[in-house]
């Protein structure tokens, strides 16, 4: 039996409009190559890269090292433009952008090391 089954949940679609309840819907926040592109390394914007490599570092942990999800979390909600805070009001995260290893370029040139 399949969790949704187990807890009675169902799934009904819908299209857009339908599910938001807003037409026509806002246009997005985030950059268009975030919508247009696969790979971290083919992101012109260093935010973008960021985000996108996180993403991937959420969705393919290492075993033996603390999942990246809440660090995923943190750089989405500033890519969206919010700033959320902690009782403390900053959200850090635990892999700083140096353990991000990009293996070609940003399109501008940086290469994270």
């Amino acid at each position: 039996m399949s969790e949704l089954a187990a807890y009675n949940i169902q799934v009904q679609f819908q299209d857009a409009v339908t599910f938001f309840g807003v037409d026509p819907l806002p246009a997005p926040t985030v950059g268009d190559e975030i919508l247009t592109r696969v790979n971290a390394d083919d992101m012109d914007a260093d935010s973008n890269y960021k985000l996108i490599r996180y993403m991937d570092l959420a969705m393919d942990p290492v075993p033996t090292e603390e999942s990246a999800v809440d660090d995923f979390v943190v750089q989405l909600v500033h890519s969206v433009g919010l700033r959320a805070t902690e009782t403390d009001g900053t959200y850090t995260s635990r892999y700083p952008v140096t353990d991000l290893r990009r293996t070609t370029p940003c399109k501008n040139g940086r290469v994270y090391r």
